[in-house]
């Protein structure tokens, strides 16, 4: 029962987030928009310092997921994954469950402990009440 929530949620957000997209008029063009403009000078680059590489993030073992969402058709679990990494989810993926079925993971931890704190804090914020732990069978490398 409460994974049909879940997904009923899941499915409702999305087309609602597919509702939004606004589709911008093209504005006609007049005489002086198509005549090329003249050639511009270049202007000198200043030289800046280089900065220092960042340092790729660690990789973790993770064998403890916290689960936004469960899909059958793959689409609809890339489309939670993209706008959960577009909203600061930047490790969000989808992993295989069973047969057919998607989980769409937030991120992955080591150990159980650490996963719990991060459920916790998860479900204070709105909207992400019904995430729940999932422990795989198998280790999954992230990031």
């Amino acid at each position: 029962m409460k994974t049909w929530w879940i997904l009923t949620l899941a499915v409702a957000l999305l087309a609602l987030a597919g509702c939004k997209e606004e589709k911008k008029a093209e504005a006609p063009q007049t005489a002086a928009q198509t005549q090329p403009a003249p050639p511009a000078t270049p202007k000198p680059t200043p030289q800046k310092e280089a900065a220092p590489a960042p340092k790729p993030a660690p990789k973790v073992e993770a064998r403890y997921f916290l689960i936004a969402g469960c899909f059958e058709y793959e689409n609809n679990a890339t489309k939670l994954v993209e706008d959960l990494q577009k909203n600061g989810f930047p490790d969000a993926r989808i992993l295989p469950y069973f047969e057919n079925l998607h989980l769409v993971c937030y991120s992955g931890y080591a150990t159980r402990q650490e996963a719990e704190t991060a459920l916790e804090k998860i479900r204070q914020e709105k909207g992400r009440a019904d995430t729940w732990l999932h422990q795989s069978k198998r280790t999954i490398t992230m990031r």
